[in-house]
């Protein structure tokens, strides 16, 4: 992988960035809090974006558009979509955290999300906008089930 990408992922890593947004001929973009900034000194080249989408397992000579996962080389986990725009290739890059924060801590009524998870019968949607907590309440309530219950858990993902 390039050096320049080994140090924006540093760098978003650094600054507690949600999603590195890296795309052939532009200034790399993070967003922290929310908000967009500009993130390195030069445009990413297409020779970067190639050699990245390889090192991810995506081919960019043929795919247009796949979500992968991705271990940076200082360990933080993205899940990564390798993507086309007007012929240029481009990738969102957004942080996993690694710590599953506790059940309580969600800001989300407990008490609620207990008696939900407590029924043994039932499906339970989580659904939401992009970065309002889905996989980070998933893996609270799992972590739960995983404390409180003797049940073999398994986990259907999109991507698979």
């Amino acid at each position: 992988m390039s050096s320049y990408i080994d140090e924006l992922v540093l760098t978003a890593c650094g600054h507690a960035a949600s999603d590195l947004f890296l795309s052939e001929g532009a200034i790399p973009r993070l967003k922290v809090g929310g908000h967009l900034h500009l993130c390195g000194e030069r445009a990413l080249t297409r020779q970067e974006m190639v050699e990245f989408w390889q090192r991810c397992g995506v081919n960019p000579d043929t795919d247009t558009d796949r979500d992968v996962a991705f271990v940076a080389a200082n360990e933080p986990r993205f899940r990564v979509n390798c993507h086309r725009h007007s012929g240029l290739l481009g990738t969102v890059m957004r942080l996993i955290k690694t710590s599953i924060p506790a059940l309580g801590s969600l800001g989300a009524p407990t008490e609620v999300l207990e008696s939900w998870l407590e029924n043994s019968h039932g499906l339970l949607l989580v659904t939401g906008p992009t970065g309002s907590g889905k996989s980070t309440t998933l893996a609270a309530c799992l972590d739960y089930l995983n404390d409180h219950k003797d049940y073999h858990i398994v986990s259907i993902e999109d991507p698979v």
